[in-house]
C-alpha cells in the first residue's frame, strides 16, 4: 500500500483528488487544470508504461474531462517483465484469432471508431460501411470468416461490419458498440 499512498500524494501535489474505492484508484480532472504530461509520467512511474495501456479511461473531449480507473494491484512501481509482456501479446493474438491489425483498423474505420468518442464504455457507431472500387483481399477474408458482409452498389464494392464483427470489435476494445439506428 506504500506505493499507492505515494502515488496519491504525488497526484495530490499536482492538484488532483484521487479516490481509492473497491480496489480501484479513481482519478478525474479537467484537461485545462492539470499538466497532462505530468500525470502520464506519474502513471508510468507507479503503474508502468506497458501496464498503463490496460487502464480503463473515459475521456470526454467535449467536457475536457479525463477519467481513469486504475486497479490498485497494478500500482507497484514496476512494469511488466519481458515474459509477462510476451504472454500478453500472445493472449491478444489468440483473442484476435488470426485477424490482422490492419483488418481491425479497417473495421474500426468502417464504423467511424475513435477512442475519444467512447463515453461511459459505449461507442455510438455513426456509420457502418467501407466502399471501394474493387474487392480487397483483407475485407474478403473478413467476409469469409463472418466478420463482414459485402454488396455491390453502383460501381463499388461496399463492405459492412457484421454483427459478429461488431461483437468481435466490442470484445477486443472492451467497449459496447451501439449502432446509430438503435
Amino acid at each position: 500500500m506504500i506505493q499507492v499512498d505515494q502515488f496519491c500524494e504525488e497526484l495530490q501535489a499536482l492538484g488532483l483528488a484521487p479516490v481509492v474505492e473497491d480496489e480501484m484508484l479513481l482519478l478525474e480532472y479537467s484537461f485545462d487544470a492539470v499538466d497532462q504530461k505530468a500525470v502520464i509520467r506519474l502513471i508510468n512511474k507507479y503503474v508502468g508504461f506497458w501496464k498503463s495501456i490496460g487502464i480503463k479511461t473515459d475521456h470526454s473531449k467535449d467536457d475536457k474531462i479525463a477519467r481513469y480507473k486504475i486497479p490498485v494491484l497494478w500500482i507497484k512501481g514496476e512494469d511488466l517483465t519481458d515474459d509477462q509482456l510476451q504472454t500478453a501479446v500472445e493472449s491478444i493474438q489468440q483473442r484476435m484469432g488470426g485477424i490482422t491489425k490492419s483488418q481491425v483498423n479497417n473495421m474500426k474505420h468502417a464504423i467511424g471508431y475513435k477512442a475519444e468518442r467512447v463515453t461511459d464504455g459505449k461507442f455510438l457507431a455513426s456509420r457502418n460501411f467501407f466502399g471501394v472500387s474493387e474487392e480487397l483481399p483483407e475485407w474478403e477474408d473478413l467476409v469469409l470468416c463472418g466478420l463482414a458482409t459485402k454488396r455491390q452498389q453502383f460501381n463499388e464494392t461496399v463492405y459492412h461490419v457484421s454483427q459478429k464483427g461488431l461483437d468481435f470489435l466490442a470484445a477486443l476494445l472492451d467497449i459496447e458498440i451501439v449502432e446509430d439506428n438503435e
